[in-house]
C-alpha cells in the first residue's frame, strides 16, 4: 500500500523514528496492542478505556460494541470511531480501527443497517460458475463484492479488515473455517484473495491475511482449545503469495504444527521458529505479523495472559490481538513493559516492530469518517432479506440489503443487483 501522505519513503522513515524517540516506552508498547472497546462482553461503557492516555495501536469491533449505539444506525457507528480517535493522545499516531468482516458466516457489522455480502466459499464458486460459462471477466464479480465491503468500512472509518482468509477448505468436518475459506484449491484461494485485498488497499484499508501457515484442515476449533495440524502444501502456496505480494499484514494460528515445530509444544503464534525463524527471515516477510485473539484456547490453555503475550512476542509478533480492553489487557501492557526494562525482551526488537506499526499507519487515510456524507446513506432497517446459499454440504446464511438514497421501492434486489448501486468509483 502506497504512503498516503505525500512523502518520499526515505521521509516517511525519518519521521518514524522521530516518532518513536518520542514516545514512552508505555506509549511505544501500547502501539503493538489491538484492544476490544469494552472490558468483556456484558459492559458498554467506554468511556473510561484504560489505553486513553497511553494510545492504543488499535481497537478491535464486534457487534456487541454497536448495540447500544445512539443513533442505532451507520452514522452511529461512524461517530463512534470518529469519538475514539478525537479521545487518544493527538500527538500519537492514528490507530488501526479493525473489524473481522469477511463476508457471509463473519460480519460485524449490524446487519440491519449494512450490506451484508456473501461468503468467501460463495464468491469462489461463483468465479468457477463464470469460467464454466465463458463468461468474459470471470473474476469481475470478486472485485465488485470486496469494493461494496472496502467502500463501507471506509466511509464509516474503519481502516483496517482481519480478511481475507488464505486457508484452504480442507474437509467439511472443519468447524472454525468451513464456507469462510474461498476455495479447496489454492489456485483459488490466491485469485479471489489477490482481488480482495486490492480493493481493500484501494479503499484505504489494511488487509490482513489469515491464518498462517493455515487453519483449513484442523477438526478443533482454535477459539477452545489448541488444534495440531500439518503443514499442508496447498496452503503454503497461499501464504507463499501473500508473502511474495508483501501483503500489509499476516495474522499467526494459535495451532501447532509439528513439521515446523518438532520440539515444542505451543501454538505457531508463540514459536518464535515460526514467526521469526520461518515467516520473517527465511520466507522474507517484511509486513506486519499478528496473533489471533489472545483470549482464544489455544492461546492461553497452558499460560497466564501476561506470560503468553511476553512468549507472542519474544516469538516475533508485532501485535498482539485482544478481544477486550479492561484489567486484563492492562495488566499485559504492564507486563511487557517491565520485560523490555528487565532485558527479558530484546529492545531493539521491539523498536523494529513498532517502526513497523508505524510506518503501515502512515500510510493509511489520516482523516476520519465523513459524518455528513455517511447520514446521506444510511440503509433503512426495514431494507432486507435473508437467502441461503448451500456450498458443498454447507448451508451458510448471507443476509443481503440495498440503501434507497433514491426513493427506490419494490422487492429486494439479488446481491448481483446490489452490487454498483451503493458503492459509487
Amino acid at each position: 500500500m502506497p504512503l498516503e501522505l505525500n512523502i518520499s519513503e526515505s521521509e516517511a522513515n525519518e519521521r518514524v523514528c522521530q516518532q518513536l524517540a518520542n514516545m514512552t516506552l508505555a506509549e511505544q508498547v501500547a502501539q503493538r496492542l489491538i484492544v476490544g472497546l469494552t472490558p468483556d462482553a456484558e459492559t458498554t461503557d467506554w468511556l473510561d478505556h484504560p489505553f486513553f492516555e497511553t494510545g492504543v495501536g488499535g481497537f478491535i469491533f464486534f457487534q456487541r460494541d454497536f448495540k447500544t449505539l445512539l443513533p442505532n444506525t451507520a452514522l452511529g457507528v461512524a461517530q463512534l470511531l470518529a469519538d475514539l480517535r478525537q479521545r487518544l493522545p493527538q500527538d500519537l499516531p492514528i490507530p488501526f480501527l479493525s473489524i473481522d468482516q469477511e463476508g457471509g458466516l463473519v460480519e460485524h457489522l449490524p446487519p440491519h443497517m449494512f450490506p451484508s455480502l456473501v461468503s468467501p466459499m460463495a464468491v469462489g464458486k461463483r468465479v468457477e460458475r463464470n469460467k464454466a460459462s465463458d463468461a468474459k471477466n470471470p473474476t469481475e464479480y470478486v472485485a465488485e463484492v470486496y469494493d461494496l465491503m472496502a467502500y463501507y468500512l471506509n466511509m464509516l472509518g474503519f481502516n483496517a479488515n482481519f480478511a481475507p482468509l488464505l486457508d484452504v477448505h480442507g474437509h467439511d468436518s472443519n468447524p472454525v473455517i468451513g464456507v469462510r475459506a474461498f476455495s479447496d484449491e489454492p489456485n483459488k484461494v490466491i485469485e479471489c484473495a489477490k482481488i480482495a485485498s486490492e480493493r481493500f488497499n484501494t479503499r484505504g484499508l489494511m488487509a490482513v491475511g489469515k491464518h498462517f501457515p493455515g487453519h483449513g484442515f484442523s477438526t478443533i476449533d482454535s477459539h477452545k482449545s489448541k488444534p495440531t495440524l500439518p503443514v499442508t502444501d496447498a496452503e503454503q502456496q497461499t501464504f507463499q503469495w501473500a508473502v511474495d505480494a508483501q501483503m500489509d499484514a499476516l495474522m499467526i494460528a494459535h495451532v501447532h504444527y509439528p513439521d515446523w515445530q518438532p520440539n515444542e509444544t505451543c501454538p505457531a503464534s508463540l514459536s518464535r521458529h515460526v514467526v521469526t525463524d520461518t515467516l520473517r527471515t527465511r520466507w522474507a516477510y517484511s509486513g506486519i505479523i499478528m496473533t489471533d485473539d489472545m483470549h482464544m484456547g489455544g492461546a492461553i490453555e497452558e499460560l497466564t495472559p501476561e506470560a503468553a503475550a511476553i512468549q507472542a512476542v519474544k516469538a516475533g509478533n508485532d501485535m498482539l490481538i485482544y478481544r477486550f480492553g479492561g484489567p486484563t489487557e492492562q495488566s499485559v501492557h504492564q507486563a511487557l513493559c517491565q520485560a523490555l526494562e528487565s532485558g527479558e525482551l530484546s529492545r531493539a526488537e521491539h523498536e523494529a516492530s513498532v517502526k513497523r506499526i508505524l510506518l503501515k499507519k502512515m500510510s493509511l487515510p489520516q482523516q476520519g469518517p465523513n459524518l455528513e456524507r455517511v447520514e446521506k446513506i444510511m440503509i433503512p432497517a426495514a431494507i432486507q432479506s435473508v437467502s441461503s446459499y448451500a456450498v458443498e454440504g454447507a448451508v451458510s446464511i448471507e443476509y443481503h440489503h440495498i440503501e434507497q438514497t433514491q426513493q427506490k421501492t419494490g422487492p429486494i434486489l439479488d446481491p448481483e443487483d446490489l452490487i454498483g448501486l451503493i458503492a459509487p468509483d
